[in-house]
């Protein structure tokens, strides 16, 4: 963030993108937040949803734990149940389209 306020220019990678993304939220910089979100909306799939959801839980950025559950419910990702377990998130479980699992239609 340092970088940003010196040089308006900034790193950002899949470790350190939510972090991030919380800091500007702190801070109020709207600038690095967007491209946090936009960086996360190019990077996330059914194969990196989980991982993003364990920082984004633990930064508590809610709107992208909800995009990341919404994913690995449509990717069929029986592991969402395993974090949700984890983290013991009644919140985050609420996000999930349980209607989206087929194993679960009757």
């Amino acid at each position: 963030m340092v970088d940003y306020f010196y040089r308006d220019e900034i790193m950002v990678s899949e470790a350190t993108v939510l972090p991030l993304l919380a800091l500007s939220r702190q801070l109020l910089v709207s600038a690095v937040d967007r491209y946090c979100l936009d960086f996360v909306s190019q990077h996330l799939s059914t194969s990196n949803c989980i991982s993003y959801l364990r920082q984004a839980v633990k930064c508590n950025i809610q709107d992208t734990q909800q995009q990341c559950i919404t994913l690995a419910a449509r990717g069929k990702c029986f592991a969402i149940m395993q974090v949700c377990l984890l983290f013991s998130c009644i919140s985050v479980v609420a996000f999930v389209p349980w209607n989206s699992f087929s194993i679960l239609h009757v």
